[in-house]
């Protein structure tokens, strides 16, 4: 199999810097299931906030405070789910084929968070599985491993395909050994 930084794969855009470095930029494509599953899940959860909401305002005795104090944390973890969907399918990876970096970032909205990783440092590019058969998560998902001076992982969640080709083409790029997943631990850090 061929992998071909200008032929990249669905969900992923080349473009080029003003000094002429390829940049990648990645918007999560595929992943229906899980996108079924994120509708269905907050959509229930929504319903539910909201009609415990107004019962606690509509309760024949007045508002009931206790229940509206019992709602808090269930909102919270609604706006933390919905900020989650939103920033795993509506952020914006891009990846920066520097001189002697790779420039990793991804923004949503307003939010920007950035990491550089010089080549000299990048010891090997591998494949991990984040979710499915481990029992953490219900739908098989793949990321990117750099290991460097620590272990970063550049790209999570996302088909095996698209894994592949983004670990192919940086392990290409830093001319260093790219490894598929072969079932390893977890033990990176989360760009």
């Amino acid at each position: 199999m061929t992998y071909n930084i200008s032929t990249p794969p669905k969900g992923f855009n080349l473009e080029y810097t003003v000094n002429g470095y390829p940049l990648i930029k990645y918007r999560t494509t595929g992943m229906t299931d899980l996108k079924i599953f994120f509708a269905i899940w907050l959509t229930i959860w929504t319903f539910a906030c909201v009609i415990f909401t107004i019962r606690a305002f509509m309760a024949p005795e007045g508002i009931d405070v206790v229940l509206l104090l019992i709602l808090i944390p269930f909102w919270a973890a609604e706006f933390f789910a919905i900020g989650g969907v939103i920033w795993h399918f509506g952020s914006i990876m891009s990846f920066e084929f520097g001189d002697g970096k790779l420039t990793v970032s991804r923004n949503c909205l307003n939010y920007k968070r950035k990491r550089e990783v010089f080549k000299s440092n990048i010891i090997k590019v591998r494949q991990v599985k984040d979710g499915g058969e481990s029992g953490e998560e219900s739908f098989d998902s793949w990321g990117i491993v750099i290991e460097a001076d620590k272990k970063y992982k550049i790209l999570h969640c996302q088909p095996i395909d698209k894994s592949e080709w983004l670990g192919r083409t940086i392990g290409e790029w830093a001319q260093k050994e790219y490894k598929p997943w072969q079932g390893e631990s977890k033990d990176f850090e989360l760009i």
